[in-house]
């Protein structure tokens, strides 16, 4: 987290998900299909991302707001429902950061 917390200070969410962790993702994935990883020590990184995902996550909203539901289903993999928590996040992140407009 100390890493991800110094990453942040110069760069948005939206990055560090781009540019750090679906990398991580992808290479994991691709390191276990390749024999490079075992099981266990890819379960550890997807856990891992979950940790930093949920550390990340922006407080909910207040009970007022307009109510918005987000669906995502992955269709493969874990990693398919990181890369959706991570979307979730961000439109969370969006929605609180934007004139009240509605979704």
């Amino acid at each position: 987290m100390e890493l991800v917390d110094l990453y942040l200070n110069t760069n948005p969410p939206i990055a560090l998900f781009d540019n750090v962790l679906i990398p991580v993702i992808a290479t994991a994935a691709t390191d276990h299909r390749l024999g490079f990883l075992e099981a266990g020590q890819l379960n550890f990184v997807e856990q891992s991302l979950l940790d930093i995902l949920d550390a990340l996550a922006p407080d909910p909203t207040p009970a007022d707001s307009i109510d918005c539901r987000i669906c995502c289903i992955p269709v493969r993999a874990r990693r398919d429902e990181l890369a959706g928590d991570m979307l979730v996040q961000l439109l969370r992140h969006q929605e609180l950061h934007r004139p009240d407009y509605g979704c």
